[in-house]
This record gives structure tokens, C-alpha cells and sequence, in this order.
């Protein structure tokens, strides 16, 4: 969008709460990317691609280990969460949850730790053993999808961000 609307401000902000769609429906954003759509009049909304998570850890540790003390939880939202409770209703509460999985990335590379991240983040960090899959973990699946207005004030733009938006997800859906 910087190089193709130069003259227009970039905003993105890592959210997928109410607050979101109420700014998506105020035209505060103009679009949204989430795993919680929601069917709202006049809000479109488009599947997207599906992100595949796994369970990486900072050193070589079985499935118990990386849930214990140094596990962060990432919260994907109310899918994964389900999801998450199902395959390990005997964990104790993890001590710390982020909301974003590029702070728990940091973390665990920096300070070491185990969480649930996507393939596509983490791959090259396991072919560099930086990080190590938690063998014996499942996977999750989690969908993203666009929401837009629509109607627009400036149709071109969006469609140019949108158009940007689903390249990068078919860049994503190619290379994973």
C-alpha cells in the first residue's frame, strides 16, 4: 500500500476483538483481517486462508514439558481456544498469554519457552534448530478471513488493499 497509495496513511493494528468491528463498521478501518467473523449488515466477508499452527519450543522437550512453566499461550481466539481445551483439559493456567504471536516468537527466542505459532513463522527456525516442533503435539487449524465494507468511500482503494491483502495470502498458500 506504501508504494501503490503513497499519498494515503497506512494503519494496522493486531486485534480481533468487538472494538474491531465496531471500528470496521464506524469506517475507522476499512479492513479487517480475523479468525472471528462476524455476519454484520453491510460488512462483507471473505475466507481468506487457513493459518496451520504448531507447538515449537526454545530446546528439544516432549509434548508435558513444553506445556509447563515456560509455555506461553497464544490467544487465537474462541476456536482455538476450544480447541486448545479439548486436546489438554489437565494443563495447569499457563503464567503468561499473549495476543499476538510474534510477541511470543520474540519470547521464546529471546528468553526461551514453548507456544503455538504458524508454520510459515516458525519453519525456518526449525530447519535452523533455533527452535524445535514438540513432537507428539497436534496441530491446529485456524481460518482467517477479510471483512470490508460494501460500500465505500473510495472503492478503488480498497479493492487496491484488498487485491494486496489476498496476493499476500496466496504468496502464503503457495510457499506452506
Amino acid at each position: 500500500m506504501k508504494k501503490n497509495a503513497p499519498d494515503y496513511v497506512l494503519r494496522v493494528e493486531a486485534d480481533w476483538s468487538q472494538s474491531m468491528l465496531h471500528n470496521l463498521l464506524d469506517g475507522y478501518l476499512d479492513i479487517a483481517l480475523t479468525s472471528v467473523p462476524q455476519t454484520l449488515p453491510g460488512i462483507k466477508v471473505e475466507n481468506l486462508i487457513e493459518d496451520n499452527l504448531i507447538l515449537v519450543s526454545s530446546t528439544p522437550s516432549s509434548l508435558t514439558e513444553s506445556l509447563g512453566q515456560n509455555y506461553i499461550y497464544v490467544d487465537w481466539g474462541p476456536y482455538f481456544n476450544q480447541q486448545h481445551s479439548l486436546n489438554f483439559n489437565n494443563i495447569s493456567t499457563p503464567t503468561l498469554t499473549v495476543g499476538l504471536s510474534d510477541l511470543a516468537l520474540q519470547i521464546i527466542t529471546h528468553e526461551g519457552g514453548s507456544a503455538y505459532l504458524p508454520v510459515r513463522s516458525v519453519e525456518g527456525l526449525i530447519e535452523s534448530k533455533s527452535l524445535y516442533r514438540v513432537e507428539g503435539a497436534p496441530s491446529f487449524k485456524i481460518p482467517l478471513y477479510l471483512m470490508y465494507p460494501e460500500k465505500h468511500y473510495n472503492l478503488e482503494l480498497l479493492e487496491l488493499g484488498l487485491k494486496g491483502i489476498r496476493e499476500i495470502s496466496n504468496n502464503i498458500k503457495t510457499t506452506s
